[in-house]
């Protein structure tokens, strides 16, 4: 899998984060558990992609490249590390996604997170520029808050990362344990994320003829596409209008 990990904020001058007890900063707190997913994806095999940029002039232009990175990267999940603050007495970590294959990641980070003992906020949604403006499915965690005693008391940027990580391979997305008939109608690509194909590099798809094949089935549809893992372990998106689930 490639994953884009947008470690939050860490763009001088002009996208910093929030401040938190004894005057932790975000920017500090996001590039300890970045730099430690990013070490524990690529030590399981996985390719990792860092959208932070080197500066920027406002935080439009920071996010803009964030996206801009994912998406000509071909990113199959795209992450971005945060840490909450409001008025020091909320605490607990939240989730955020908007599409379907998205809440299941994020629910996934959320279980882990909150076996650590992080008061479970619970997934949610929000137009964030960076949900909205990459073409993978992309997650926003709220670790926790800077800004809250008790959450700062029980944060370990080690154990934290850890939790992503979990959340992010351990079972990624979330998939049906009984096999499944995917019949293909069409001949038509089994692709790395849900891009047309031919704006997808030969390595980020695979060929699929009409036929029926044993398959696991994830979410039935994002984006007009199937998520499914063939038995031989080889997974992705293929395109709904050219083969059937049942």
């Amino acid at each position: 899998m490639k994953f884009a990990v947008d470690i939050g904020h860490n763009a001088p001058s002009k996208d910093t984060g929030a401040v938190g007890v004894n005057q932790v900063r975000e920017d500090d707190l996001t590039r300890e558990v970045g730099e430690r997913l990013i070490e524990l994806l690529e030590a399981a095999d996985h390719q990792v992609i860092r959208t932070a940029p080197k500066s920027s002039t406002n935080v439009t232009q920071s996010l803009r490249h964030r996206c801009n990175v994912a998406n000509q990267a071909h990113a199959d999940i795209f992450v971005s590390i945060h840490f909450n603050a409001f008025n020091s007495r909320a605490y607990g970590t939240e989730v955020f996604a908007t599409s379907r294959i998205g809440r299941g990641i994020a629910n996934e980070i959320l279980q882990e997170i909150c076996e650590l003992g992080f008061y479970n906020r619970g997934f949610k949604t929000a137009n964030f520029y960076v949900l909205q403006n990459t073409t993978m499915p992309a997650v926003l965690v709220e670790c926790c808050f800077c800004d809250s005693k008790k959450d700062m008391d029980l944060y370990d940027p080690n154990l934290m990362a850890q939790a992503i990580a979990s959340g992010l391979i351990g079972d990624l997305p979330p998939m049906d344990n009984d096999l499944r008939t995917l019949r293909v109608t069409d001949n038509t690509w089994l692709k790395a994320t849900t891009e047309q194909s031919e704006k997808l590099p030969p390595s980020q798809k695979v060929w699929m003829k009409v036929g029926k094949y044993q398959v696991l089935a994830a979410l039935p549809e994002e984006e007009g596409h199937h998520f499914i893992r063939l038995q031989n372990g080889t997974e992705g998106f293929i395109f709904a209008g050219h083969c059937e689930v049942s």
